[in-house]
């Protein structure tokens, strides 16, 4: 039997609070079970919101090394991780890690298209991009090297998710489409594309609320920088 899951809050067909509640009305929860909520919106009163649901936990995206560690030493037993918490952190439902970055970083712009130093490193022509690489790297443990692999996964992903993007605009279909920018909004943070990630978070807000027009204004602006983006990462990695 399972001693923990996690579950992503925004999904497809069934989010994440709608899985859980299927989950405990078919009595499908181990007993010692402990459920995780993951999400990408931590805001003011989210732990409230996410434990008064039933969850005994959640993490935060883009996932924090660390933070995923601390999860897993609170929730698993021991003799499976090998791990264990200083005895005054064992306590559950605790708070995540304040945020160690100045908030206003986020909503700086990048820089436009920069002409590139081919002598520079990767890493420094990501930042000469707008990418803050410093962030990314805490995202990927320090690993420089995940974190190209993660850039170019992105860009092999970039057809599909821009034509479901597209799809789901097109037709107004405002759910599906809240649930794709949210992925893209997550996966550009993830990258240290912060100001775009910003400008997504902006339109999956709309996409929740239907508000139309809004989406109609600014997603064709996020759309054009999301795939300015992509061209210039695959030139920068080829």
């Amino acid at each position: 039997n399972p001693t923990l899951i996690v579950t992503d809050l925004k999904m497809p067909k069934m989010d994440g609070l709608e899985t859980l509640a299927q989950l405990k009305n078919r009595s499908l929860i181990p007993d010692g079970c402990a459920m995780i909520a993951l999400t990408a919106n931590a805001t003011s009163g989210a732990r409230e919101r996410y434990l008064a649901a039933g969850f005994d936990d959640y993490l935060s995206k883009p996932i924090e090394i660390a933070e995923l560690e601390k999860k897993l030493a609170r929730w698993l037993p021991p003799e499976k991780t090998g791990w264990s918490l200083p005895e005054e952190e064992v306590v559950p439902h605790s708070a995540p890690s304040p945020p160690k970055r100045d908030p206003e970083a986020d909503l700086k712009e990048p820089p436009q298209a920069p002409d590139r130093n081919p002598e520079a490193g990767l890493m420094e022509q990501l930042q000469e991009l707008g990418l803050d690489t410093e962030t990314a790297l805490e995202f990927c443990s320090m690993d420089e090297e995940f974190y190209e692999e993660l850039l170019r996964d992105f860009i092999e992903a970039y057809p599909v998710k821009r034509h479901e993007l597209d799809e789901s605009f097109a037709s107004e279909d405002w759910k599906t489409f809240e649930v794709r920018i949210h992925a893209a909004k997550s996966t550009l943070k993830t990258l240290g594309a912060l100001a775009l990630s910003k400008r997504a978070l902006s339109l999956e807000e709309a996409a929740g609320q239907q508000k139309a027009e809004e989406l109609a204004a600014g997603y064709p602006a996020f759309i054009e920088e999301y795939l300015e983006l992509t061209e210039h990462l695959e030139e920068m990695l080829r």
